[in-house]
């Protein structure tokens, strides 16, 4: 059965951390929201496959990914403070287990000492005594320490945006599937399994069906799904994010590392697994070896594995985040390709389309 078509100021499309952080803005400015998913809860789609970390180190550093991710980083504390979402600040510690690794450790560490400590973020090596000082729990010959990092409880996130966004007025079509979206002067008139909406702007958030949204309105994106397992142990093994210094050399991620959760676990995680179904949340045999061999070498485990999970990133064919306005139309914003860290520059991202819609003709009230 399907509704009485409302008209709203903007619909958004997906209820992922990005598409609730962009109705949380709007609605706090004002602004009649509805967000559209097809799934039957918010946050289940790519945003329950996250390792909850907010990094500050992105590759390549003059990508949209790496500014959005900086700028995003430095909204959390205000973000999760007026949430009340669980959160820790911490170090990311990368970690030379080699004599090769130890002699590069030094011009790495100018590198991101001249990137980093001007944004705010300091970067300073740590011997192996004091590694061992930091935590005992793992071997390695030295470190460069980034402090800035933090762990956030990306469920709660979810779940504390949900609430919030809904008492503030935004109306949820959860298990709900955009079927067609057409663009009019005045107005955007999207399709769903549900019936149809009307709304004066949209805004694509889809994840991995942003490109089918995309299309839509005659933007051509194309999606990929990469998909990165975890592991979970039942104890905590580490006080900071630790991750071997080789793995900055991976093309196409960052490599992950041994992470401590908010609620007193551990992940190990996420590897990197191209050309796959957008739909295969699977952890296979061969992940828990490749995890249990990366990071088995810097750590001595405690605990037992008592989880093992997958993620999908959606990334897009031009490398990059992909944020901007139909060819047709300014009414449209496009979202897509938001892979990792799309977590961290989630805040950034949702300022930065609100900003457009500003520009576009939505009119915002004060906070």
């Amino acid at each position: 059965m399907g509704w009485a078509v409302e008209r709203y100021d903007v619909v958004v499309v997906g209820s992922g951390i990005v598409g609730l952080l962009v109705a949380y803005e709007l609605s706090k400015r004002g602004v009649s929201v509805a967000v559209v998913d097809e799934n039957l809860e918010p946050g289940f789609g790519v945003s329950k496959g996250h390792a909850g970390v907010i990094h500050v180190i992105q590759p390549p550093f003059s990508s949209l990914k790496s500014v959005l991710a900086i700028h995003g980083n430095r909204l959390y504390d205000i973000l999760v403070r007026e949430l009340g979402v669980r959160y820790r600040r911490l170090k990311a510690l990368l970690v030379a287990g080699s004599a090769i690794q130890l002699a590069i450790l030094p011009l790495l560490y100018i590198i991101l000492k001249l990137l980093y400590e001007t944004r705010g973020f300091k970067v300073s090596i740590v011997s192996g005594r004091e590694l061992r000082d930091l935590e005992p729990n793992v071997g390695g010959w030295a470190a460069i320490a980034v402090d800035g990092y933090a762990v956030v409880d990306s469920f709660d996130l979810v779940y504390k945006l949900y609430e919030a966004c809904r008492s503030l007025g935004v109306v949820f079509h959860l298990g709900t599937r955009v079927t067609g979206v057409k663009v009019s002067q005045d107005r955007v008139d999207i399709e769903t399994t549900r019936g149809p909406l009307k709304a004066s702007f949209l805004v694509n958030a889809a994840g991995l069906n942003s490109d089918y949204i995309a299309s839509q309105t005659g933007f051509k994106v194309r999606v990929e799904g990469r998909r990165g397992s975890m592991l979970v142990f039942d104890r905590l093994q580490v006080r900071n994010i630790v991750a071997p210094l080789v793995l900055l050399e991976r093309r196409g991620t960052k490599g992950g590392g041994v992470i401590p959760t908010t609620w007193g676990h551990t992940i190990w995680g996420p590897n990197l697994d191209s050309d796959i179904s957008k739909g295969d949340r699977g952890v296979y045999h061969e992940d828990v070896a490749v995890l249990l061999r990366r990071f088995g070498g810097v750590i001595r485990v405690k605990g037992r594995i008592i989880k093992a999970y997958a993620g999908v990133r959606p990334t897009s064919d031009k490398g990059d985040f992909v944020i901007a306005y139909s060819p047709t139309s300014r009414r449209v914003v496009n979202v897509a390709g938001i892979d990792s860290p799309g977590l961290t520059a989630a805040p950034a991202i949702a300022v930065m389309v609100l900003d457009m819609l500003r520009k576009a003709g939505l009119k915002l009230g004060l906070k």
